[in-house]
C-alpha cells in the first residue's frame, strides 16, 4: 500500500467519524426535543415559563431529575442563573440563596448590645422543664395522634391557656416554690378535679406520689368518714400495698364502685 492510499483511508476515516458525530448529535437533539414535547403535553405538566416566584423568574424548561420531576432554569434578581424543581418553586423557594446570605450579613452588621434582647427572642424558656409541661398539656388536649389523647382531649378536657405567657403568669410562681421544696424532678402539674379542664383554679403543683393518688384509675375506699385509695390506706395502716390488696380481696372480694364503704378493721386484725 503506497502513501496515497493511506492518505485516502485516513481522510475516509475522518469523514466517517464526522458523519457519525453529526448524526449522533442530531439524534440526541431529537430525543431531547421529543422528551420535552412529551413532558409538555403530559397531563400533570404545568408550564411555568416567565412566571415569577418571589425573586426567581422562570426562563425555560431544563430537564427531568431522578424522580421524573420537572427542573426549570430560573434567574434570580441578583442575576444568577439556577436550576430549581417545580416542586420547590411552588412550595415557596424565594431566591437562589442570596436572600439567606443577606439576612446573615444583616445580623452580623447589627450586633446585639449588652442587655439588649435578640429580635427573635420570645420568652427564653423553650428549653426549661416548665415550658415542656405547657407543651405536654397542649399535646394531650389537642393532638389526636398521641396515645394519651383519649384520656384527655377525647374526654373533653381542654387547656384553657391560649399562650405560654398566660400559663407562666398564672403558674410560674407556684412552680418555683414547689421546685425549691421538693426538687424539679418531683414537681408535676395536677388537676384537682379530674373531670374538669386545665385552668388556674383547677391546677396545682404536686409530687409524683400525690399525682398518682389523684388519677381516675384509683379505687377510692371510704371508711370512718375518710376517703383514700388502696395505696393511701396501706400507708395509713402501716402495711405493704400488696399485703393490703390481698387481704382486701380475701374479705370483700373484687372492688365495686357501687359499694365503696368497707370495714377495714377486718384487714388490720388479720
Amino acid at each position: 500500500m503506497d502513501l496515497l492510499d493511506s492518505c485516502h483511508l485516513t481522510m475516509l476515516g475522518f469523514y466517517v467519524y464526522n458523519i457519525m458525530f453529526i448524526k449522533g448529535h442530531q439524534y440526541l437533539e431529537k430525543k431531547k426535543k421529543f422528551i420535552k414535547n412529551k413532558i409538555t403535553h403530559s397531563y400533570n405538566f404545568q408550564d411555568l415559563t416567565e412566571q415569577k416566584f418571589n425573586r426567581l423568574i422562570v426562563k425555560q424548561f431544563h430537564s427531568l431529575n431522578k424522580e421524573k420531576r420537572a427542573m426549570w432554569q430560573c434567574q434570580c434578581d441578583c442575576g444568577k442563573l439556577c436550576i430549581i424543581s417545580a416542586n420547590h418553586l411552588k412550595k415557596g423557594q424565594k431566591s437562589c440563596g442570596c436572600l439567606k446570605k443577606e439576612k446573615c450579613i444583616y445580623n452580623i452588621k447589627q450586633p446585639i448590645k449588652k442587655g439588649q434582647l435578640s429580635p427573635r427572642f420570645i420568652h427564653g424558656m423553650s428549653k426549661t422543664n416548665f415550658y415542656y409541661v405547657f407543651r405536654g398539656l397542649q399535646s394531650r388536649c389537642n393532638n389526636q395522634k398521641i396515645a394519651n389523647y383519649k384520656y384527655y382531649g377525647g374526654k373533653g378536657i381542654k387547656c384553657c391557656w391560649n399562650s405560654f405567657e398566660d400559663f407562666k403568669k398564672d403558674m410560674h410562681q407556684g412552680y418555683l416554690q414547689h421546685c425549691k421544696k421538693y426538687g424539679r424532678k418531683n414537681t408535676q402539674i395536677d388537676r384537682i378535679n379530674n373531670n374538669k379542664s386545665y385552668y388556674k383554679n383547677n391546677c396545682r403543683w404536686v409530687t409524683i406520689q400525690e399525682q398518682q393518688n389523684n388519677t381516675s384509675r384509683n379505687r377510692i375506699i371510704q371508711f370512718q368518714n375518710k376517703k383514700y385509695n388502696m395505696k393511701q390506706w396501706s400507708v395509713f395502716y402501716g402495711l405493704n400495698y400488696f399485703t393490703f390488696r390481698y387481704r382486701f380481696k380475701k374479705h370483700f372480694g373484687n372492688y365495686s364502685e357501687a359499694c365503696n364503704q368497707y370495714d377495714l378493721t377486718l384487714i388490720q386484725q388479720t
